[in-house]
């Protein structure tokens, strides 16, 4: 299991904009309360143990969410959370179905015995709904309980079965409303968190290339530390410093909307 407390060294340092190091990590605000206010209901009354982040892109507001989760945990403490590289490395990029055995014996092994009430699956965005759904059928044929918060969704609906809730942030009836933007052929413009190379600069972690032969790659089930990070570059370990920085201010704005009944 990760760290995730801001170290000392860390709560030292200084934003440059007296708010956000990152404006990638700002965008989240809007779609993430428009999620939670859906979610807060079951969040308060304790009904997950377990979250569950489904890209790099999602790393960020799963880690939010893990500091809000703390007051709402029979024990007081952080749910156990996990990162897999799923999204379309599930569906585009897994022609042999090696890639979705990676992932189906990762939850089996590792997050499904953490499991005693409900995981929360979050992912940052949603255009076709294939890649949640192809996550999604995993979980089922493994027998866990789960619903699914969805910051971005091109779907006014994301249909998955009855046993699970589906909480969306910004849709399309929503993103004119909130200065969303929507490109010319009427789909909503992922946040820039989406872009991997954006979040690898971030988060400082990256899918798990495992090895690539001819035109096709294969991932392993969770993220890898970025190369920079790996080697001790100081503005990768800046940057992910500053990026928990940012964590910690949305978690702050966040706590209220869980509070108001």
């Amino acid at each position: 299991m990760e760290n995730f407390e801001t170290s000392p060294e860390e709560s030292r340092l200084e934003s440059p904009n007296k708010g956000f190091h990152f404006s990638e990590i700002s965008q989240l605000e809007v779609p993430m309360i428009l999620a939670l206010e859906k979610a807060k209901k079951k969040i308060r009354r304790g009904a997950y143990d377990v979250l569950l982040s489904d890209d790099v892109g999602a790393r960020v507001p799963t880690l939010v969410i893990n500091k809000l989760l703390k007051k709402y945990t029979a024990e007081g403490e952080r749910p156990p959370t996990f990162f897999l590289s799923a999204g379309r490395s599930l569906t585009t990029k897994d022609e042999t179905g090696a890639h979705r055995e990676e992932v189906k014996k990762f939850i089996a092994e590792n997050i499904k015995p953490k499991i005693k009430k409900r995981a929360l699956v979050i992912t940052e965005y949603v255009e076709t709904g294939d890649s949640i759904r192809a996550l999604a059928k995993i979980l089922e044929e493994e027998g866990v309980s789960f619903d699914v918060m969805v910051l971005v969704s091109n779907k006014e609906e994301l249909s998955l079965i009855p046993e699970h809730l589906v909480f969306l942030g910004v849709t399309p009836k929503t993103a004119q409303e909130h200065n969303w933007k929507i490109n010319q052929q009427h789909v909503i413009v992922p946040p820039e968190i989406y872009n991997s190379e954006t979040s690898k600069k971030i988060t400082g972690v990256s899918k798990s290339l495992q090895y690539s032969f001819l035109d096709k790659r294969y991932y392993g089930a969770y993220p890898a530390t970025a190369i920079g990070l790996r080697h001790g570059d100081k503005d990768a370990q800046d940057n992910v410093s500053y990026a928990r920085k940012d964590i910690e201010i949305l978690a702050s704005k966040f706590e209220r909307i869980l509070e108001i009944k």
